[in-house]
């Protein structure tokens, strides 16, 4: 019987921070679940949520008018276009099935993309539960002997 496992998927960027040298990384998110189809699907979630962030519909109910401009394909295509690319993955139902049979393999997914802002990596990976606590300490006595509290005796109370 092999050990029950926990899945765990993180999803992180990377970039330099106010265009400077220095590279910043910041954990976007975390998840861990018992089963593989919940740890995909908040992947799945979180692609389409950052997508969406970095690059929003121009007629977005929330912004301005004027505020957003659509990028014509040309100039997308030589910067890198990261929400596509997250979108692409995230319709794409063959490609879950394929992270879901890698991780019934017990072998690690990683998607990650980037552009000239910087690097998105989204990640999963089986993480082995131990089911038994783990023994004591060498030296240690397993189980104490209980000692005896001594009773403290009543005094009469005078009237």
């Amino acid at each position: 019987m092999s050990p029950p496992l926990e899945y765990h998927a993180e999803v992180t960027a990377e970039g330099f921070v106010y265009g400077g040298e220095r590279r910043a990384r910041v954990v976007l998110g975390e998840f861990r679940a018992h089963f593989i189809r919940p740890a995909v699907a908040w992947l799945n979630a979180k692609a389409l949520m950052i997508a969406d962030r970095l690059d929003p519909h121009p007629w977005s109910s929330w912004c301005p008018p004027q505020a957003l401009r659509v990028i014509p394909d040309s100039v997308g295509a030589q910067l890198g276009d990261v929400p596509a690319q997250l979108r692409a993955w995230a319709a794409c139902r063959d490609e879950r099935r394929a992270v879901i049979e890698r991780l019934r393999e017990g072998d690690p997914f990683a998607l990650i993309v980037s552009d000239h802002s910087g690097v998105y990596a989204f990640t999963l990976w089986p993480v082995t539960v131990a089911t038994t606590p783990p023994p004591p300490p060498p030296g240690r006595a397993r189980h104490r002997k209980r000692r005896g509290v001594p009773l403290l005796k009543r005094q009469p109370v005078p009237l």
